[in-house]
């Protein structure tokens, strides 16, 4: 079980757990502290102008529900290889770079992701085939824990802290672009009959991977064999990525430990390991309580 602690740590942290989306939606390492904010009001207003070639698709999900992995997955498909892409993922990361500094051409259909929820997204991009990954709440809680601490690594960072900061985002149900868990999650779900909307559940594609994966070859207009699909499935295994990762030359070396720690583990259930009773069961109600309109929504959490 993980070290809980009763004290506040600094405000930092403390600040990272409230708007730990934006630090991570909007991250820029020309961009600091406060200014993230701003950063992200003027990306958001910007994105309504970008137009992103026909020849694209979309990856729409939450923070640490998989993003990576997926996008590594089907940049292996629409290249039709099973190795790691030899782009940087961020220059098709909507929120990751200013929008004229976005790749917009490629041989290769382009795959964009971003963590905006549907109603932020303008046409242009909304029209787009669009793949969304859903993952259960609560391990991508203790995944932004992890990534939280491996950014801040000299922050003692304390779990409860985090817990508590997530919990009063449901309190309060902002509406703010900064939007939860809960309230992403209800927007996709209403669109998942839409003709250009893909939802794979990450558990699912842990478990069943090359139906799951035949599923959004077909949702993609991509065809691909059997064969490459095992190759697929050995070169995204969590442990052979991360290798593949801190070996290639994607990233500058300096950056490719910290790039490496995303693919952290992926299992199903580590929330066993940080949350206590009285948690899970406020989580639970909190969550019965938000996602009641999302009929046939059941995640999988072991």
């Amino acid at each position: 079980m993980h070290r809980y602690c009763s004290e506040r740590y600094d405000d930092t942290l403390i600040n990272v757990g409230k708007v730990f989306v934006l630090v991570t939606r909007f991250f820029d390492a020309n961009v600091s502290g406060e200014d993230k904010v701003g950063v992200a009001h003027q990306r958001l207003k910007s994105l309504q102008s970008f137009n992103p070639s026909l020849n694209s698709y979309l990856i729409n999900a939450f923070p640490k529900s998989g993003t990576h992995w997926l996008w590594e997955i089907i940049t292996m498909v629409v290249r039709k290889q099973a190795e790691v892409s030899p782009m940087f993922k961020e220059d098709y990361f909507l929120e990751m770079k200013p929008f004229d500094q976005l790749l917009k051409t490629s041989p290769y259909p382009i795959v964009y992701t971003t963590q905006f929820p549907p109603s932020q997204l303008p046409k242009s991009i909304s029209n787009l085939k669009r793949v969304t990954i859903l993952r259960n709440p609560k391990d991508v809680m203790v995944s932004a824990y992890h990534h939280i601490i491996s950014i801040y690594d000299t922050v003692d960072a304390c779990w409860n802290d985090l817990f508590e900061s997530w919990m009063l985002t449901a309190r309060e149900n902002p509406t703010y672009i900064a939007e939860n868990f809960w309230n992403f999650t209800k927007e996709v779900w209403k669109k998942r009959d839409e003709p250009n909307v893909h939802i794979v559940m990450y558990e699912n594609l842990i478990r069943n991977f090359h139906e799951e994966l035949w599923k959004i070859c077909k949702f993609l207009g991509q065809e691909i064999d059997g064969g490459l699909i095992d190759e697929i499935y050995e070169a995204t295994e969590i442990h052979s990525l991360r290798e593949k990762k801190l070996a290639s030359n994607v990233h500058p070396p300096e950056h490719r430990i910290a790039f490496s720690k995303l693919y952290r583990h992926g299992k199903i259930g580590q929330w066993k390991n940080y949350f206590t009773a009285s948690q899970n069961a406020e989580f639970d109600r909190v969550t019965r309580n938000m996602l009641s309109d999302c009929k046939g929504l059941n995640f999988i959490y072991e």
